[in-house]
């Protein structure tokens, strides 16, 4: 180093091992040790050790869990261990499960495999449960069938015989589940069709697996079907594994294959008894054609069979012709003769001859029939004769049965008995014979054996042949009555031209006759022109006028009726006039519908026959021929005047609320005017109005509005004074501080100008706006005097007096602020400063003592100078 100025120097003393100095320094305390080292200055310098780094004569410990090498100079000497996961330099993370870390760099684990935390090779990744490979290397899935509890490169386990696993990636031997019952797998099995039904049980691989039925077995694990006990014997045993159980039937009877019980065993064809136990023989007069356990069937009637053990019904022989046997019949003289035939047992046997019968089987002779019966050849009963005929005893065939009196009907067939009005005196087939013309019998009458049944009609009647009951007998043309009852002449005003119980018809409306007994229409006769008559009208003054014309009953005319008048009746009464405010000039009308109403606003007397009877109503005025209103603000009370002079005006401001009144008192004050007293009408005064027409009074103006004149007509004439604001005939409101409005309207209020203020509501002129200080500014409508803000380079409160910055000082914003003082070594002469443009930097190595010195002479020399 150079010696110190202004004389000699000492010797340099050199600085301890692994240390320097500073350059200029003048003693050992300047020599500092070495990075790599650690000491006090000018004191001896210690190697820096493990774990630590050294510079600046410091030594300082490495981050967290770093290691570094001894001499380490910087932070970047400190490395992360293995195992471990940082940068050099940088705290030292250790490596978290699933990792791995070696020279600082973490690395995942690979995929299916897990380490433990501070793991630092490869090959600590091991393949997660339910995955198997090398350590550090790739892991497959456990295949189903298998599973791995442990982190480890160990094989995957198989699944218990007897069990199957479907899933992949198993993890405990708990996945492995057990075959449906009665069935078993392979170790390893992956899918429930691995399970196969065990012997003496059968189903699907997979299950569900069911035991042998009884009559069946199996002696192999797997699906195959059970195994059925041959034909001819059977089994009990329920699940068994061999053939063995299967026993042969009882002498007798066989069984179908499969048999499952001793009942099974059934008796064969020509054998009979209980299922399961000994069959006996079919005896003579029997068979059975099928196995099992019913009974033998008996031959059938009119067979018999000598042979045992006999299996079908061709073994019953017929017996001989005209013979007849029971059931189960074993021997020819089994065979009788049957009823109505005479012989030995066996045969042969003989008809009995008609007219006589043999009702039992056997040897018996024939027996002869009595009277009132018949038979034929080989007969076993008389039958008797249909009802209502006979015979003689000993007769053969239907035909010797005769109809009785009063019956009549084929020989040996059905006799009928004579209807109602008919009557037979003999025995035999003839036929009935009918009552004649004009005769009639009851309903009850029925099988008459004589004419005398026959009774004659009443006088002025009569019937058809076979007429039965009374009311058979009608009544002739031209009289009336009821069937079978006395009959009288059709009476003036109708006529019948048939026989019978009809009543007589009516001669037409519009038509009469005062002919009785009438037998043709050509009795009724027609009224005269424009009248009628109901219907049975017995005389011409039946015929009265019809609607819309007059005249007396029976003619001989019916005049029409004239106009303004209408008849809707028959008969004699006078036409009806059309009610007052209508007319008509229909002649001959039927109804008032004709009745037309008068011209609207216009009024007729009753009996109008024209519109020209129709006048103008109050209110209203004839103008030419057309009804017109009375024009609003006029009246008439009145039907007299027919000009628009005959309309009133109403009165001084006052009007009518429509057109077409008819009284005075219709007139009503016009708006903007009130009722003073009886039709006086006068004018609202200033600040107030009235809307509407009629008696009410006038109404004030809403606060703070006033109108420009009298007699006004709506609220919105109300408008707002100086000072004040709102829309035209509403409340208006004071304009706010800082505002002032000059009109009256609904205009907006103005903002005082810039650099005043105004602190109260309502001004009425810009001059109520009050001034700042010279030196202060205020946006347009300020409503304090704390608005008015000091220029830049100007100070004071808001509102106050604002005075200039002096020299040395310097303001660049408005406001309240203090003026800031220049910095040290600077100055400033300005006055009313806004920037510290304006500090001016001390010349030289000079300075200034403090803050906000304001002339050149402010600068001083720097210490030493």
């Amino acid at each position: 180093p150079p010696p110190p100025r202004g004389g000699g120097g000492s010797t340099p003393t050199a600085c301890p091992d692994n240390s320097v100095s500073v350059y200029g320094m003048p003693s050992s305390a300047a020599c500092i040790c070495v990075d790599g080292y650690y000491g006090a200055p000018g004191s001896t310098c210690t190697a820096c050790e493990n774990h630590y780094f050294c510079a600046g004569s410091r030594r300082n410990s490495c981050p967290l869990n770093g290691l570094s090498p001894t001499l380490s100079t910087a932070p970047t000497d400190c490395r992360c261990p293995e195992g471990y996961e940082g940068s050099n330099g940088t705290a030292c993370v250790p490596c978290v499960s699933g990792t791995w870390c070696s020279s600082g760099s973490k690395t995942d684990c690979v995929a299916d495999s897990d380490s433990n935390p501070i793991s630092s090779e490869l090959t600590d990744c091991l393949c997660d449960p339910g995955f198997t490979g090398p350590d550090g290397g790739s892991c497959s899935a456990c295949v189903a069938g298998r599973y791995k509890e442990v982190n480890s490169s160990s094989a995957c386990s198989l699944c218990e015989a007897g069990t199957w696993s479907w899933l992949t990636a198993a993890e405990t031997g708990a996945t492995c589940v057990d075959c449906p019952l009665y069935s078993s797998s392979l170790a390893g099995s992956d899918q429930l069709v691995d399970c196969y039904c065990v012997t003496g049980y059968t189903g699907a691989n997979g299950g569900p697996c069911k035991g042998c039925r009884a009559g069946t077995w199996k002696g192999v694990n797997g699906s195959a079907a059970c195994t059925e006990c041959t034909a001819g014997t059977y089994s009990t045993s329920i699940a068994a594994v061999s053939a063995d159980v299967c026993l042969t039937c009882p002498t007798g009877s066989s069984s179908l294959a499969g048999a499952g019980a001793l009942t099974g065993c059934f008796c064969n064809a020509g054998w009979t008894g209980p299922d399961g136990v000994a069959c006996s023989q079919c005896g003579a007069g029997s068979y059975k054609d099928g196995t099992g356990s019913q009974a033998c069937t008996l031959c059938p009637k009119d067979t018999f069979s000598t042979a045992i053990e006999q299996t079908s019904s061709a073994t019953c022989g017929a017996c001989p012709d005209n013979t007849t046997s029971a059931k189960g019949s074993s021997a020819l003289t089994d065979c009788v003769c049957k009823r109505g035939y005479t012989g030995s047992n066996g045969g042969p046997c003989t008809a009995c001859p008609g007219g006589y019968y043999k009702k039992t089987t056997g040897t018996a002779a024939c027996v002869q029939c009595g009277a009132g019966e018949y038979s034929d050849a080989g007969a076993s009963a008389c039958l008797s004769c249909p009802d209502n005929s006979d015979s003689a005893a000993g007769s053969s065939g239907a035909s010797s049965c005769k109809c009785n009196v009063g019956y009549t009907g084929e020989d040996g067939g059905t006799c009928t008995i004579c209807a109602a009005g008919s009557w037979k005196g003999a025995s035999g087939s003839a036929a009935c014979t009918l009552c004649a013309d004009n005769t009639w019998t009851f309903p009850t009458d029925t099988g008459a054996t004589s004419v005398e049944t026959c009774r004659d009609c009443a006088v002025g009647s009569g019937s058809s042949p076979g007429s039965v009951v009374y009311t058979s007998c009608k009544c002739n043309i031209g009289y009336t009555g009821r069937d079978g009852a006395p009959c009288t002449a059709c009476p003036a005003g109708s006529f019948k031209p048939e026989n019978g119980s009809a009543a007589c018809t009516a001669c037409s409306a519009g038509t009469y006759s005062n002919a009785t007994g009438a037998v043709d229409i050509s009795t009724c006769l027609t009224c005269h022109g424009n009248s009628t008559s109901p219907v049975y009208s017995p005389a011409q003054s039946s015929c009265r006028c019809t609607a819309g014309f007059t005249g007396p009953d029976g003619g001989p005319l019916c005049p029409q009726c004239a106009a303004g008048s209408y008849k809707s009746w028959t008969g004699s009464q006078d036409c009806a006039l059309c009610k007052a405010g209508e007319y008509s000039t229909t002649l001959g009308a039927t109804a008032d519908s004709v009745c037309t109403g008068c011209p609207s606003n216009t009024y007729s007397v009753a009996g109008a026959g024209s519109e020209a009877e129709c006048t103008a109503n109050r209110g209203y005025y004839m103008q030419g021929s057309t009804v017109a209103q009375c024009p609003a603000g006029t009246y008439k009370d009145t039907m007299l005047n027919n000009s628009v002079g005959g309309c009133t005006p109403c009165y001084y401001a006052s009007t009518t609320l429509s057109p077409a009144a008819i009284s005075i008192g219709q007139c009503l004050c016009d708006l903007g005017h009130y009722k003073t007293g009886t039709y006086v009408c006068g004018a609202c005064s200033v600040g107030a109005y009235k809307d509407s027409v009629g008696p009410q009074s006038c109404s004030g103006c809403p606060s703070n509005t006033n109108t420009a004149a009298e007699a006004s007509t709506s609220v919105s004439q109300c408008v707002c004074n100086a000072g004040y604001t709102g829309p035209d005939g509403a409340a208006c409101t004071a304009c706010a501080k800082g505002k002032y409005k000059t009109v009256t309207g609904s205009a907006d209020c103005t903002d005082c100008p810039v650099n005043t203020y105004r602190a109260s509501t309502a001004a009425v002129s810009a001059t109520q706006c009050l001034d700042c200080d010279a030196n202060a500014q205020a946006p347009a409508g300020s409503q304090a005097s704390t608005a008015c803000e000091c220029n830049m380079g100007y100070s004071g409160s808001n509102g106050g007096t604002c005075t200039a910055c002096v020299a040395g000082r310097y303001k660049p914003t408005n406001g309240s602020a203090s003026c800031t003082k220049c910095a040290v070594g600077t100055y400033s002469t300005s006055v009313g400063a806004i920037s510290d443009a304006v500090c001016i930097t001390c010349p030289g190595i000079t300075t200034t003592s403090s803050k906000g010195q304001n002339e050149l002479t402010d600068c001083k020399c720097n210490k030493g100078y």
